[in-house]
């Protein structure tokens, strides 16, 4: 549990880890949008569900693209 929770702060002071200039949009994003950053990820992860629902369901970025 230690590890987790220690991982799950790393990836919020570090963006995941993401590259820097995806971090700053995002970060400026969060900021221009008043929120927290725990409540932003709950936000992008509603965002997320939307698309899903609205694009066609779990793994949508897959369907119809062959397998080789």
């Amino acid at each position: 549990m230690n590890e987790y929770v220690a991982r799950v702060l790393e990836g919020l002071r570090d963006w995941w880890f993401l590259p820097r200039m995806m971090a700053e949009v995002l970060e400026a994003d969060r900021k221009a949008l008043g929120m927290d950053q725990y409540d932003y990820i709950g936000h992008l992860l509603a965002t997320r569900y939307n698309e899903i629902r609205d694009k066609g369901g779990p793994g949508f970025e897959k369907k119809g693209k062959s397998h080789r």
